[in-house]
Formats: structure tokens, sequence, C-alpha cells
């Protein structure tokens, strides 16, 4: 057992009561000095102007009201529907690469995970700029899942945020050589996420709207369909408990597998259990530009990353020469070089990010994906 595990006496009292969610947050806060980082979003990338992780809901400043913080937020942020002329000066003589998240981004945000369906008009949109230059689609999701979902084969697919990813199957971009871009996880992690699985099924049965998914890598429990804050400030801290729990007695692994390490973090009314040293989509990211480099010889490719969530921010770093550096995602691969490209953020409210344009949902996605596609077809550089 590694000498940092915390006992099992250190995280629960005697009496082994519920704790509330401060009392949580305590606890896990102290295993976080411990060495066992639990902690809901513990090491995020922070912005340095309004001292909060990227992805956070902006309040307006003294004297200001919504609307003006919308509109200063728009400001520094516009849409890259409306201003698409501006998006294709970074594009012109360059090979494209895009790069999409799937929920609140591809598809609108719904209260039942399962229903979160791609539109007809959406496929049609992204097959045709399949034609043009490399799509893959990056989720927190089960890869198959996703795959399941946007249904098709031409396009690379990164689930549990970059621990499995597939390349094409059919498609100019489809490849049968070495290195074609897939990756294969650590066999521990599947046999350790099937503990946590288990665990939080169980733990948030009683919990009304609250229901666990399976994403292969990594575990997503979801509180959108509860019905009241107080039931989703449980999720949370039975959530926290579960993982310190895991962490502190990890269960024993078939054929000598060892237990990870966890981490919890946030995102749009869900929370997810990852592998501390899962990928992120910034190294997902990074992994396809390398393999789309290697396949093509082109050096020149610029990437369009177009998200909602938190946890997408860690692919808009990798285009930020301000925190590529010191992100995770270069510092756990080895790479710290910028690359280039924009991320393109989907929101209707203004929030701490990394992105430099702004779409408002996924209808104004498809519309900009619509003027990419033409802009591909007519003026872009060909990829061979």
């Amino acid at each position: 057992m590694a000498s940092n595990r915390l006992s099992y006496e250190m995280l629960h009292d005697a009496s082994d009561r519920p704790r509330t969610q401060t009392e949580s947050s305590t606890l896990l806060t102290t295993a976080s000095a411990k060495g066992m980082l639990v902690k809901a979003d513990a090491g995020a990338l922070r912005c340095p102007v309004h001292n909060v992780p990227y992805g956070t809901p902006l309040k307006p400043g003294d004297g200001e009201d919504e609307a003006a913080l919308y509109e200063r937020f728009i400001e520094k942020h516009p849409s890259a529907r409306d201003s698409f002329e501006h998006v294709a000066e970074h594009i012109k003589g360059k090979h494209i690469a895009l790069f999409l998240d799937y929920d609140g981004t591809l598809t609108p945000i719904v209260n039942d995970p399962d229903q979160a369906l791609l539109s007809d008009e959406m496929r049609d949109t992204i097959r045709r700029l399949a034609s043009v230059c490399p799509v893959s689609v990056v989720s927190g999701r089960g890869r198959r899942k996703v795959e399941s979902f946007v249904s098709l084969p031409e396009l690379y697919y990164a689930g549990s945020h970059g621990m499995d990813i597939a390349p094409p199957t059919e498609g100019r971009w489809s490849s049968t050589s070495e290195g074609a871009g897939g990756t294969e996880a650590n066999p521990a992690l599947r046999a350790a996420m099937r503990h946590v699985d288990e665990q939080l099924r169980k733990a948030l049965k009683p919990i009304p709207g609250a229901s666990v998914e399976d994403n292969t890598y990594s575990i997503t429990a979801h509180f959108r369909r509860c019905s009241c804050s107080e039931d989703g400030d449980r999720v949370k801290a039975i959530v926290h408990e579960v993982v310190a729990n895991l962490v502190a007695n990890p269960p024993v692994l078939e054929e000598e597998l060892e237990f990870p390490e966890l981490k919890v973090t946030s995102g749009r009314k869900v929370l997810e259990v990852k592998p501390m040293f899962a990928w992120n989509k910034g190294r997902a990211l990074r992994h396809i530009v390398g393999v789309l480099k290697k396949l093509s010889g082109y050096d020149d490719l610029f990437c369009l990353y177009i998200g909602d969530d938190r946890t997408d921010e860690d692919a808009f770093a990798v285009f930020s020469d301000q925190v590529a550096e010191a992100s995770d995602n270069a510092m756990e691969s080895g790479q710290s070089d910028v690359l280039d490209g924009i991320g393109i953020l989907v929101t209707t409210i203004p929030k701490a990010t990394l992105g430099t344009h702004t779409l408002k949902d996924p209808d104004e996605v498809r519309q900009f994906l619509e003027k990419l596609a033409v802009y591909g077809e007519r003026d872009g550089r060909t990829w061979q």
C-alpha cells in the first residue's frame, strides 16, 4: 500500500455518520494535502484576471448589470458565426483540423443523457466537413457511445476525455497503418472504474433524479434531474465521500493491477470521477494533431476546437502561450509547444475562458460549421 494513502479512520469518525457538504470538502482538502488529490477541480487552470477556474460563470462588477457584463464579454469574445471573416483570416493558407465536443455543442444539454441525439441537419453538416478536413469528436462520454450517437465512420473519436481514441474506419482520413491514431488505456483503469461505478450507483440510488453513467475510463454522476438543489448537494457530497473511501481503501484488482489515484472534476450538473493521470481533452487534441502531421507531412495545421464545458478549457489551453507550458496536458505529456488554432466557447452567459470566440448554442454551431464547409470547399487549402 502506498505510504501517502490515508487510513479509513482519518476520513471517518467512529459513528460513520453522513457528512455535510462542508465537512466532506474539508476532509477532501486534508486528503489532498496528504497526497491524495480527490477534491473537485483541484489543479484546474485558473484565470488570473478573475481568480477562478476557467469555465466559471462571471459576475457583474461594481456598478455593472448583467447586460453590460455580457456586452463586455462579447466584445472580447465575438461570435465566430457573425465574425466568420475574422476567423477565416486565421485559417487562410493553412490546413484545417476541426475538433468538436459533443454534449452542449453538437446537441443541446438534456435531462436524460441517453437522449442527447444528434440532429440529421448537424450530422449532414459534419459529414460535409469531413470531406474537406479531418474532424474529431472529443468527449467525456465513452467512445463507443459517442460513435453510436454521431454514426459517421469517417471521424476521429476521443472518448473518456481522450483515454480512448479511435481513428476513422472509412473515408479519406482512414488509415490501417501503424500509428494511425488510436490509443489503448491501461487495463487497470477499466477495472478501477467498474468499482467506482458500482459504489456510486449503490450510494446515489436513494436520491430521486440522480443517475450514474459509465464512460468506460471515467464515471459521471448526473444531478440535472434532481428536483431540488439540496438533492444536488447530496449528490456532490456522496460522490466526494465515495471517491475518498475508494482511494483510502483501494479494492484489490485482478491480475495484480494497481488501483489508481482518482480525482473529481465538475461540469454542467455533473461530477466526473477519473484516474489522476488520465488524459484530458488538451492531450487528446495534441495526440490527434501529432498523428495528422505524421500521416500527412503537413506542418501548417490550424485547429478549430468548439466546446461548451469547463473540460474543454484544457483544449483551449494548447492554443494559449500564456498557459500552455503550465497546463497539466503539457507537463504530463512532455509537450509545452503552443499549437496554432483557436478555441470557440459555446455559451449564453459570460465565463472565464481561454476561448477567443463564442457561439450561443448548437444551432449557431451548425450555422458556423456550414460557413466553414463552404470556405473549405471554396477557399480552403486542400488535404491530399
